[in-house]
């Protein structure tokens, strides 16, 4: 007890003031900690705002720097298009001014025939007037070689008012007007037959392959005369080497009905051969396996096709590829005249015109695969119908599946003959049998398809021909082998239908035909102002002659189409 006493005094010498004093240092320490902490967080704060509003401030350059390239963009796409629509106005304004010269000068033309008929006859009136020198005149010798008033003119140019009334567009129109009768001893010279038909079209324009006169409407086609040949068919007979399927010159029926069911005859042999080859094919199961392989590759390429260029350039390159492939593939050959209708030239002997049957048939099956394409995406669409149109000429103006530079494209032309007759002048009543069937109204399961489907085909059909005939090879090293000539005579042939013997078909494809401003605007640009006469007779004067129907009025619509998307005013 004794010891622990100083310990206690010790403890109770330290004063309260002390025990303050060290309780304020704590409170003092830790107040200083604690503003230090917050001084800290503040000046990172700081930091933090100062960089947000630099973040802001780049982000608002940023912007103001993408307004200004939008509307500089903007502004140059306005001057784009005000540029592109002063040179649009500048055309028309020159294709107006030229019409309007063309016009006049041909005005000016017309009257100085009139002027010059006029002299003519007043010349020969007053020679058969006047008298002989040694003659007098008498009561009964007063006028030599009198004329009846209803005898035919003696003058060589005939009088203006013979001209045919109305604008056509090709001989073809010929056929459906009432014709003179000739006796066997009056035939036609062929100067006559050879002269260009008077159209009224302010630019030359060519002329399709001479046809006779068509059936009349009772189809009594045993009445017909055979058609005259032209001097190139009768050349063609004794310097050509005439294939299987020419068309037969002794028929009776017009020249474009011959032709036409040569290509039918044609398209009929193609399914035979390629039955045969299939069949033939089955007994050797190795090139069974790569044939079907290269078949299935170009139908899947041609169904990839998708508008964009580099896409159109590599299923060419691609289908290329497979026929060169089956061309160098050692195998069976045939001769190839039995797969054409124009003839080859004379010059060739059967060696010549030999070539791999394994080409054939993938062509024959490349040629399926575009008809089929133009009927399913160019039906609905027509503005697909360009790229396998592409497709399709570049491949048969390829050198290397031509035979001696004779293009294999009849082909194609014997399905097109097959699915739309119509192109090439055949029509027939939409409400018989033989006539759906001459216009290629398609069975399935052995009835016809509905009229709906039907349309959406010769929509397809007519946008995939405009883009067929309607390529441009001025740059191209390589022959056309479909120029663009047979597009006008297409068209001509649709125009030219007898008013009853319209239908909807005819309708249909001739809207599809001048759908695609693009056709449009090549149309005009190979033929110039004739081709816009064209155009007005296609879609203002013919859906007049036509019957009252949906197509008649969706083809009356062309105008604004034409002037919307080709800039074209009819």
């Amino acid at each position: 007890m004794a010891a622990e006493m100083p310990n206690a005094g010790a403890a109770a010498s330290i004063s309260p003031d002390f025990l303050e004093q060290l309780a304020e240092m704590s409170e003092k320490r830790t107040r200083d900690i604690y503003d230090r902490l917050d001084h800290q967080a503040f000046e990172r704060q700081k930091q933090h705002t100062l960089e947000l509003a630099l973040a802001a401030q780049e982000h608002q350059l940023v912007l103001q720097k993408a307004l200004w390239a939008q509307v500089n963009e903007a502004k140059n796409r306005r001057e784009v298009q005000e540029r592109q629509a002063h040179e649009i106005q500048v055309t028309e304004e020159t294709l107006r001014r030229k019409a309007a010269e063309d016009e006049q000068a041909r005005r000016i033309k017309k009257q100085q025939i009139e002027e010059e008929q006029a002299k003519r006859a007043k010349a020969q009136a007053e020679a058969r007037l006047r008298p002989l020198p040694d003659e007098e005149p008498g009561p009964s010798s007063s006028v030599s070689n009198p004329t009846p008033n209803n005898a035919p003119s003696q003058s060589k140019e005939p009088p203006a008012a013979s001209q045919p009334s109305g604008t056509t567009l090709t001989s073809a129109s010929y056929r459906n007007s009432p014709q003179p009768q000739h006796t066997p001893s009056q035939a036609p010279s062929s100067k006559a037959a050879s002269r260009p038909q008077v159209n009224g079209f302010a630019s030359p324009i060519p002329q399709p392959r001479t046809e006779a006169p068509s059936p009349k409407a009772n189809g009594n086609l045993a009445k017909q005369k055979p058609p005259i040949q032209s001097q190139d068919s009768q050349r063609s007979t004794s310097g050509v080497i005439q294939p299987t399927l020419q068309p037969e010159s002794g028929s009776g029926l017009p020249q474009h009905q011959t032709t036409h069911a040569a290509y039918l005859k044609l398209h009929q042999h193609l399914k035979d051969f390629r039955n045969d080859f299939s069949n033939r094919l089955k007994l050797t199961p190795g090139p069974k396996k790569q044939v079907g392989e290269w078949r299935r590759e170009i139908r899947k390429f041609i169904g990839q096709l998708n508008g964009q260029k580099s896409s159109t350039l590599t299923v060419v390159a691609k289908t290329r590829e497979i026929l060169q492939a089956a061309k160098r593939t050692q195998g069976n050959s045939v001769d190839v005249r039995q797969f054409l209708v124009a003839p080859l030239p004379s010059t060739f002997n059967e060696s010549q015109a030999q070539m791999p049957s394994l080409l054939i048939y993938l062509l024959n099956i490349f040629s399926k695969a575009i008809i089929a394409q133009f009927v399913d995406e160019a039906g609905v669409n027509t503005k697909t119908a360009d790229p396998p149109g592409v497709v399709a000429i570049s491949i048969f103006a390829h050198k290397d599946f031509q035979c001696q530079e004779v293009s294999l494209i009849d082909i194609l032309l014997a399905k097109y003959h097959a699915h739309c007759p119509l192109l090439w002048g055949i029509y027939g009543s939409e409400g018989t049998e033989q006539g759906r069937a001459r216009l290629g109204w398609k069975r399935e399961d052995g009835n016809w398809v509905s009229e709906q489907r039907h349309h959406e085909r010769m929509t397809g059909l007519g946008a995939g021909f405009a883009a067929l005939s309607l390529r441009d090879f001025s740059k191209s090293k390589s022959a056309n082998p479909y120029p663009h000539t047979n597009y006008w005579k297409a068209m001509a042939n649709i125009i030219n239908t007898p008013p009853q013997s319209i239908t909807q078909s005819h309708l249909v494809a001739l809207k599809a035909m001048l759908e695609n401003p693009v056709a449009v605007t090549r149309f005009v640009g190979f033929y110039g102002q004739a081709a816009v006469a064209a155009l007005r007779k296609a879609v203002v004067d013919y859906p007049n002659s036509a019957p009252s129907s949906a197509a008649r009025s969706a083809l009356s619509t062309m105008p604004d189409v034409i002037k919307k998307g080709a800039r074209i005013t009819l």
